[in-house]
């Protein structure tokens, strides 16, 4: 971790009186800004997330389960802040751009030496985080370490998350879902990596992460509107206001790599503590187990491309896996498991 800043200067923080969404946009935003001020030598001023909005498997029915599962994501995800006296200016930026920290620098400078204190208020650290994706260690050194166990076995554990319920392969404006990874893509990862492990004499086992509800799922009251239109666009809510059962049998769709447990229903920060613990993560194209992947340090990370840079330990794999993605997929396992 950095040295403590002399008083005055630039302090970044999370716009989170402004913001609001799931789990995984939220954290990261958080990772990112902190991750970002220390990269660039500014100071942070850390703003808890204030609401999660719950996604279709969120376990949380009732306010005070709300409560309690905000306050564990809280201290989760709390990063040092710098925040013994306040700010004399207040400004909001909408990103975070190589031209404004060309102009933030000189304001940190100038702020310095008056012993000022700029407060600028992100709603994330985009674009610069993505054009600089190994900063997130800043931020993931800190928090890791809190990750909780969750069942080690013998067997070497595979996680895997696969966004089902609200991730259609095609939306309704007939393109591609940016979100959606074919269940094929998965299978030709695992047909790299589980016969690498049966050479090796490893049993292997997996847990598959899913948004798949266990039952019908009423969407709640409180879904941003934002969301709410976006789903109701694609035709994810039927005239009752559930959603509308878009699930596979990932069981059936697996068992022929090992023993299958589907985590479904699970608390959400329990699911990132599960995947930062996994022998191996297989990413979907989603900011949820991006931030468990940027928890798990240099262990085996698996991502396919999405809106998102990933840092340059990961193993990317494209849609047909190339032979360069197989090669370093390969050497990576050999790396990690002998």
């Amino acid at each position: 971790m950095r040295s403590k800043r002399k008083s005055g200067g630039v302090y970044l923080t999370y716009a989170a009186d402004l913001s609001g969404d799931g789990l995984g946009a939220q954290a990261l935003r958080i990772m990112g800004i902190f991750s970002a001020a220390c990269e660039l030598d500014f100071g942070y001023v850390h703003s808890p997330i204030q609401s999660i909005e719950i996604n279709p498997g969120d376990p949380h029915a009732t306010k005070q389960e709300r409560i309690t599962y905000l306050r564990r994501v809280n201290r989760f995800f709390r990063l040092p802040s710098e925040d013994e006296e306040k700010s004399n200016i207040t400004r909001s930026f909408r990103s975070l751009t190589n031209r404004k920290i060309f102009w933030l620098r000189v304001i940190n400078k100038v702020a310095r030496g008056l012993s000022l204190k700029v407060l600028i208020k992100l709603p994330s650290s985009l674009p610069w985080s993505d054009e600089n994706p190994n900063s997130y260690r800043w931020a993931s050194d800190i928090i890791a370490p809190r990750a909780n166990s969750h069942g080690k076995s013998a067997a070497t554990r595979l996680d895997i998350h696969i966004r089902r319920a609200v991730a259609p392969k095609v939306g309704r404006d007939g393109r591609a879902y940016d979100r959606y990874v074919p269940t094929e893509w998965y299978q030709e990862v695992l047909n790299i990596i589980v016969p690498f492990l049966h050479e090796k004499g490893l049993k292997c086992e997996l847990r598959i992460h899913t948004d798949i509800p266990e039952g019908r799922w009423k969407v709640p009251e409180d879904t941003s509107p934002g969301t709410f239109a976006m789903w109701e666009f694609h035709n994810f809510i039927d005239a009752e206001g559930y959603l509308i059962d878009m699930s596979e049998d990932l069981g059936r769709e697996f068992t022929q790599y090992g023993p299958v447990e589907i985590a479904q229903g699970w608390d959400p920060l329990d699911a990132i503590e599960s995947m930062v613990e996994a022998d191996v993560l297989i990413l979907c194209a989603s900011t949820f187990s991006y931030v468990a992947g940027l928890l798990r340090g240099d262990n085996l990370t698996i991502s396919p491309y999405f809106f998102h840079r990933t840092p340059s330990s990961w193993s990317l794999a494209s849609s047909d896996i190339l032979q360069g993605e197989r090669e370093l997929l390969l050497s990576q396992l050999k790396s990690q498991f002998g």
